[in-house]
């Protein structure tokens, strides 16, 4: 046995088309394709696949893991007494486990820096069923959740290093995206950082796209390193005291990190970390009923 920190962070999972075709029902159409036919090229060289997938039953929750296939900068193989030699494999498999509750649509997600990330989770399901416009974003804390929602919003504070590796899908994420591009372009820089506010203006920012803005860009802190996201936070005023609040909002991400026990092959240790997901559920069960009762 040897020990391994997992992180698990939670996600709300939404359909942004209309489409009546459930996250859980697509992944459960996925399944039941032949191995070799649910492998999808998600981008060029970066191809996922879905495994050890069970639907959701009762009170239990679907699980499985997403596969990432590596084909290209495959490292040697190092033999005691032998020089470096080719792997002789035609791919690596970097996997990435996860529980989805269907009737609350909640997404308990194994966080690696592997390449799998929500969205290209959302751009597989697209392009092996052909359904389109999932949402994926952070749960943030209820604290945090409820000042971003109730309207308070007065200033956004973003700070990006590379805009053009941002993954934008919804027409909100595209026009932020590409008002950052191009400032940075413009001026050479080396990053942007901006501040969107209301000035003096007696009314608030919209909440929704506060909420969406800044859960889509700590979605891309957490998973989308290329993108160096290094600041988002939002300047609230209490409903209560009147005062302005600073929200650290790379920090608000709800999930659970520890340290758990891996069997000796590393095939095995996905019991393990289904298991490290149940029990983040429960730890974060109080939370998620406040905001997902």
């Amino acid at each position: 046995m040897s020990d391994r920190t997992v992180t698990v962070r939670f996600f709300e999972v939404r359909n942004l088309t209309g489409d009546k075709t459930k996250f859980s029902e697509c992944c459960k159409l996925a399944f039941q394709k032949p191995l070799a036919n649910r492998e999808v090229e998600v981008e060029p060289e970066l191809a996922f696949r879905l495994e050890r997938f069970t639907p959701a039953a009762g009170s239990a929750p679907m699980r499985g893991q997403f596969v990432r296939m590596q084909t290209q900068n495959l490292p040697h193989k190092a033999e005691s007494g032998k020089e470096l030699a080719e792997l002789d494999v035609e791919s690596l498999g970097h996997s990435t486990a996860f529980q989805y509750i269907p009737s609350r649509r909640l997404l308990a997600l194994q966080m690696s820096h592997n390449g799998i990330t929500p969205i290209r989770i959302s751009v597989y399901l697209e392009k092996l069923l052909s359904v389109k416009g999932w949402s994926i974003l952070p749960i943030l804390t209820t604290n945090s959740a409820r000042q971003l929602r109730e309207g308070n919003v007065r200033q956004l504070h973003v700070r990006v290093g590379s805009p053009q590796d941002l993954n934008a899908t919804t027409p909100d994420e595209i026009a932020v995206m590409d008002a950052l591009k191009g400032m940075k372009n413009v001026g050479n820089m080396t990053y942007v950082a901006v501040t969107l506010g209301m000035g003096r203006a007696k009314t608030h920012m919209n909440s929704n796209f506060a909420s969406r803005i800044a859960r889509w860009l700590v979605s891309e802190t957490k998973s989308n390193k290329a993108a160096k996201v290094r600041q988002v936070s939002a300047t609230v005023r209490n409903a209560e005291t009147g005062h302005l609040e600073l929200l650290r909002l790379l920090k608000a991400h709800l999930g659970n990190q520890g340290i758990i026990k891996i069997p000796k092959k590393p095939i095995d240790a996905y019991a393990s970390i289904d298991a490290f997901i149940t029990q983040a559920w429960k730890a974060n069960e109080a939370e998620l009923e406040k905001q997902y009762p």
